[in-house]
Parts: structure tokens; sequence; C-alpha cells
């Protein structure tokens, strides 16, 4: 269930090569109203774990490259413990490595780590993320990466907690797609742009600490599920006039030959179309076969 201590040293040293430039929290409703700007709702609810698409790897369109989302879904799960704290790192190289890898191979490309408090140091579960070339999605591999964990730690975790684990990294990347997505949208974007700011502190580090360090800083973003909507459809006033026209965000259009009144014809190659072609401009190309009367 877990790396080896060679691997996971591997993996440890990755991701401390980077540091989180933002932290955005989401409650229920938000959570839903993110992942909707990619997957349908009843894909949401279906209970299955999410394919996450690994297009915005290979395009190299990623904005938040290093994030901590913060969930707190208490209020829908009535659960005092329906709080989660993840952070996503999405190694810098992730779009060269990814691209140059043989198909088929599994390429690391970044890491999810899921924080574990009530420790003397706050402990961490860390997910690899696997980007495979010739598939559409993103995977993760049975064994994980840890930090503050001893064997006898380890030996602690069942083999259903891991499979509830796998399901909850599966959900949440749908989420921190869905984050990705917003920020790329030329309308959505807009709930981002006024961050607040707090110092950041490494989970487990001592605040007592005799050892002065650089303050750093993070960015914060408070998501709420009334915002998205207000951005995409106007204020609830403008909605209750007319119902909401959900459209999609992207979208293939075939090629076609075009007619113009001097009889003159001309060929329309195939492009997307929608408020984030620029995400698919940079990817291959489809392949169409047109049939000609």
């Amino acid at each position: 269930m877990f790396l080896s201590e060679k691997s996971n040293a591997a993996l440890i040293t990755h991701v401390s090569k980077s540091f989180p430039s933002d932290n955005i929290s989401l409650d229920a409703e938000a959570d839903k109203a993110i992942t909707e700007l990619w997957a349908n709702a009843s894909y949401i609810t279906s209970g299955v774990n999410y394919a996450i698409p690994s297009d915005l790897i290979y395009s190299g369109t990623i904005p938040l490259l290093d994030c901590i989302i913060h969930f707190d879904e208490r209020s829908v799960k009535n659960n005092a413990n329906a709080v989660a704290d993840y952070r996503v790192v999405i190694f810098k190289d992730y779009c060269k490595s990814a691209n140059n890898a043989p198909d088929d191979t599994p390429v690391c490309v970044g890491a999810v780590s899921l924080y574990l408090p009530g420790q003397s140091k706050s402990s961490e579960i860390i997910s690899p993320i696997y980007a495979i070339k010739g598939e559409s999605s993103l995977s993760f591999s049975t064994d994980r990466g840890y930090r503050h964990l001893s064997a006898d730690d380890r030996e602690e975790f069942t083999e259903s907690f891991m499979k509830l684990l796998n399901s909850s990294v599966c959900s949440m990347l749908g989420t921190w797609y869905g984050i990705q997505i917003a920020l790329l949208h030329p309308l959505v974007k807009n709930i981002f742009s006024k961050p607040g700011v707090r110092q950041y502190r490494t989970p487990g580090s001592l605040e007592n600490s005799k050892k002065r360090n650089k303050v750093k800083y993070i960015k914060t973003h408070v998501i709420t599920a009334s915002a998205v909507e207000s951005v995409l459809y106007g204020d609830e006033a403008d909605r209750s006039e007319k119902p909401l026209n959900r459209r999609k965000l992207l979208w293939y259009v075939i090629g076609h030959w075009r007619r113009y009144a001097n009889g003159h014809c001309v060929f329309v190659r195939p492009y997307w179309k929608g408020a984030l072609r620029e995400v698919k401009s940079t990817g291959d190309d489809r392949e169409r076969v047109i049939a000609l009367e």
C-alpha cells in the first residue's frame, strides 16, 4: 500500500521543490458548482470514481501548479469530521515529461497530499499522479507516498481505509480539474481576481522554532456556488426572469464545405469552438474523413 523508502524519498524530494501559491476553500455546493464546469450533474452524483481528463497536461495549460484545497462539507453531511485539506502539486516539467514519454508508459506528473492532523507533526499520505500517452485520463498507483508516518503508523491503515482514500482522491481531483477550468474560463476566472493573503506555515513546522525562516505568504480564495452562478448567468434577479441557458464550454466542429454566392467552394478545416477553445488549440487535431458526393 506504500512506496518503498527509496521511492518515497524521491517523491518527497520532487514535491518539496514546489511551494503552494493558493489556498482555495469550498463547501459542498461550491464543490458541485466547480465540478459541473466540466462534468454533468448525473456523472457527479453517480457514485463512481471520476475519470479526470489529461488534456491540460499534454497541452501545457494548467494555470495553478501548486495549491491547497480546503473542503468543508459539514453543512450537508452533518458531520463534524467532514473537513479535509488536500494539496495538489503538478511538477514544473509536467508537459515536457508527458509528451516526451513513449506511448503507454506512465509518467509521474504530480502528486496529491492528504493532510492527517492530530499528531505532533501533521502527517501526509501522498498519491502520485500519472499521465499515460495515448490515454485520455489521469491514473494513480495503488502504492502511496507518506511523510511523518512511522512504519507502525502505516500498518494501522486498513485496506478499507485505502479504498476510501482512493475514492476521495478521485473526487477531489475532479474539483481540482474544475478549478483549472474555472481559471481558464473568461468569466469564471473573475471569482479568483481578489484573493486574500495570509502567512503560510508548512504543516508540521514548529511555531516556536529557533530557526528563522523567510516569511512565506499564500493567496486565499473562498469560493461559493452563488459566485460561480452569478458570473455565468447573472445575478439571481436576472435568472428569475428567464430560464438558465447552460452552454457547453467547448465543442468540436467537424470539417465542412462552405459555398459562397458566386459558386466558389472553400473547405473549412475542423476546429474547436467555445470559451475554452484555446485549451485545445495546442493539442493534436482530430482526424476526420470527409465523404464527398
